[in-house]
Parts: structure tokens; sequence; C-alpha cells
């Protein structure tokens, strides 16, 4: 008896779509930077009918235009636009697939670590720091994101370990309470409430915030800790940024709540001034994985996680 044939193709055909389809994305990429075929052409070394072509096939297989010609080159499309970000996603994950196996033939360890953008920027690196003293053998990967990005990350597998400040519970995650890190009333140095040292319940009332977007997780929990102390403060500027805030409050303008080790250095500086308050206020860390064993590598930064959050 005869063995049947597979369907549309062997599964070296079915690879070689595979690959075709990854450089019709690419391509798209390149036209998306470039905003002209002739350009992106050059970018990536190929003749612009190759271009033209790919961008043909890419469009056939979506069902719809993705550029539009102008008198400057291309304009996306809002079909356009709905691809980008999940074709870059799926070069990068490819990237880093290219890597991983680069790295795990070489015989190498790599981590990766996903973490919510202010620990990645205030708490991360001094963490990592006494990590890579124990374990100089590991290549690390770090990439920011807000926690549902995280949680993605995980669940895809692109990383191994999630940092966040609010926790995600899922079936596939573990996920691990952190001492919290405090929250602090901040200053300019010649702010009234530096000056008089202290600031009562019916001072945070009268000052204008300057703050986090009213829908962040991090000023959701804190407000609603400041309401249940009867407390309802007044936002008069909204930033998605740190160091913006930071940077506002030292020239003297309204005040601030923000998490201890993101504000050390402005602190010692005497940039900034803690205002003690009647009420105590933290922001709380967790640390998730997938539920699996874990390397030797991963465990011991788990590890150093755990006792650095326990040093603050």
């Amino acid at each position: 008896m005869q063995e049947e044939d597979t369907p549309k193709g062997t599964k070296a055909q079915a690879e070689v779509h595979i690959f075709l389809e990854i450089k019709e994305l690419e391509t798209f990429l390149a036209v998306v930077a470039e905003q002209s075929l002739n350009k992106a052409a050059e970018a990536l070394f190929l003749s612009q009918s190759t271009v033209t072509m790919r961008i043909k096939s890419l469009e056939e297989k979506v069902g719809c235009p993705l550029f539009t010609r102008t008198s400057r080159g291309v304009q996306l499309t809002e079909q356009g636009r709905l691809l980008v970000p999940y074709a870059e996603r799926i070069r990068r994950n490819v990237e880093e697939s290219y890597h991983l196996l680069a790295t795990v033939n070489a015989g190498s360890k790599r981590l990766a670590i996903g973490a919510a953008s202010a620990i990645g920027s205030y708490q991360l690196p001094y963490i990592l720091g006494r990590y890579v003293e124990a374990q100089p053998d590991v290549e690390i990967l770090c990439r920011n994101g807000k926690s549902n990005d995280i949680f993605q990350m995980l669940l895809d597998e692109e990383v191994q370990i999630g940092m966040t400040g609010a926790p995600i519970h899922h079936a596939a995650l573990e996920c691990h309470a952190l001492k919290s890190d405090p929250v602090h009333l901040l200053t300019a140095p010649e702010h009234r409430l530096a000056v008089q040292g202290r600031a009562e319940l019916f001072d945070l009332e009268a000052e204008p915030f300057i703050s986090f977007a009213g829908n962040s997780p991090f000023w959701k929990r804190i407000d609603g800790e400041l309401v249940q102390y009867g407390v309802r403060v007044r936002r008069q500027i909204e930033m998605d940024s740190i160091e913006g805030i930071k940077r506002i409050v030292m020239q003297g303008i309204g005040v601030t709540l923000l998490p201890a080790s993101t504000v050390r250095e402005e602190v010692a500086k005497q940039q900034l001034v803690q205002i003690p308050m009647p009420i105590f206020l933290e922001r709380p860390t967790y640390l998730l994985h997938r539920k699996q064993v874990l390397e030797e590598y991963e465990e011991r930064f788990l590890r150093t996680c755990v006792d650095f959050f326990a040093s603050l």
C-alpha cells in the first residue's frame, strides 16, 4: 500500500511557506519604518519589485490593503496600523527564539525577566548587581511593560520571571508577594510642608498633587487607601513618568506620593524632602513564574529578589 501524499504539499513546502511569510512581515515593517517602497528595498538590499511583490502577497493573505500611495511615498491604512504591533511581536519572537537556540547550543544560561516599568528602572538594577556577582555565567534579558504585558509574556514563555506591582492569578503561574516598598509624601525643600516638618491629613487635601493617571494600578491603590482615611486629594497634573513627576515637584509645584525606592537619590541629595504623615502607605511587589521546575540559576534569582526586598 502506498503512503498517501500530505495534502497541499510536503512538510518541507510548509516550512518554506512559513519562511516566506516571516520575510513578508519583515518587509512590511521595513516599509512602515521608511514610508517608502524604494527606501525599504534599499534598507533590505532587495529590488523594489521584490518588496512590492512581498507586500502584495501579504495583502492577499490578510484580505485587505495595508498601504495607500501618496505623493511622498506610502501611508498605512487603518488595517495596516492594526497589523504593525502583531508583526513587531512576531519578529521579536523569531529573533528571540533564534537567540535562545544559539545560547542553548553554546551551553550558556539565559534568564529573561519582564518587569513593570518602575520596578525595572529603580529596583531591578540593584537586584541584578547582586545577582550577577553570584551568577556571572548567566546571560540576562530585561523587558519592561505594564502588568498585563508581563502576564502575557509569561504565558507566551517570552520571559521566565515576572515582577509586577499588582498580583496576577492564573492556573499556570506562581505568584509570590515580596516585602512592600514604603510610599512617601514628597515636596521641594522650600515647600511649606518641608518647612513645617510634618503633614496632617487636611494638608493632603489642601495641596495640589502631581501624580500618575487615575487609572494606573499604583494610583488606584493609593487613592483607595486615602479614601479609607477620609482623604480626597486634588490631582493638578497627571503624568505616566516618575522622572517627570519628580522634576515638576522639585520646582516647588505641588506634592506627590512615590515609592521610596524611586526617590532614594533625590532625597539623599536634598532635591526632594520626605514629609512625615500620620498614615502609612506602601506599594507591593509580586514575583511571578510559570508552575514548573526551575533551573538552579532561576531559583537563585528569586532568592536574590527576596533578599533585596527584605533589606528595604
